[in-house]
């Protein structure tokens, strides 16, 4: 696996000690000051990491919330989508000094601590090489208590439980109203819960069509 990590270069140290954390689990890490030359034409290079990299990891700081507006982060996110070519599913936010994260990253995987992104990615890498070895050697899946993610939008709280109280009676539901213990983990919580669930069952409604949460857990999902 390769990740790429966007920073300010006031944040270089952090950065560094990123990737040197992921390389210890063989995941190798670009920092992005060092791949662009900023004289030239900055979004080509960046389009050539995109394709060359599976994640990339933005390091929000507290000099990045002071410097960025809404509208700037709302430009800049356009700007990555653009370039990078990806969607939510493959971009987290690092935001380890506790910077305050805008509404304008909320689709984004939010994490606060070096651990949680090394564990993730690591984690990561380790499904995708079991999910490639099973499919080489056509293996039967994993023994395991079937379990479905319940994504669905706040808005659509009531015929949401009702779903849940049909599906359990055959399957073990993950529901986030209920089985989400601390809200203040919700990203760290959400990307467990998805990883751990067999299936994802996407309540799907103009509410959750429109809810950038229910996109990001449907990319998350599909990766």
């Amino acid at each position: 696996m390769k990740v790429l990590v966007d920073y300010l270069p006031t944040e270089a140290e952090q950065a560094s000690s990123l990737r040197s954390a992921l390389a210890k689990y063989e995941i190798a890490a670009k920092l992005s000051l060092e791949e662009v030359d900023l004289s030239s034409d900055i979004e080509g290079q960046i389009g050539e990491l995109a394709d060359a990299n599976d994640y990339f990891v933005v390091l929000w700081s507290r000099t990045a919330a002071s410097l960025f507006h809404a509208q700037q982060i709302l430009a800049v996110k356009e700007l990555v989508r653009r370039v990078y070519r990806v969607g939510p599913e493959k971009l987290l936010v690092w935001a380890p000094d506790g910077a305050p994260v805008p509404f304008e990253l909320s689709d984004f995987p939010l994490m606060h601590s070096k651990e949680i992104v090394v564990q993730f990615l690591s984690d990561t890498k380790t499904r995708h090489a079991e999910n490639h070895l099973a499919f080489a050697v056509d293996a039967p899946p994993t023994e395991r208590a079937k379990s479905v993610f319940l994504s669905h939008s706040s808005k659509d709280l009531t015929c949401a439980e009702s779903l849940l109280t049909a599906l359990e009676e055959q399957v073990s539901v993950w529901f986030a109203p209920r089985d989400l213990r601390a809200p203040g983990l919700y990203g760290n919580a959400i990307l467990s819960a998805i990883q751990d669930c067999e299936r994802m069952l996407l309540l799907l409604t103009a509410g959750s069509l429109s809810s950038p949460h229910c996109l990001r857990e449907v990319y998350l999902a599909l990766e």
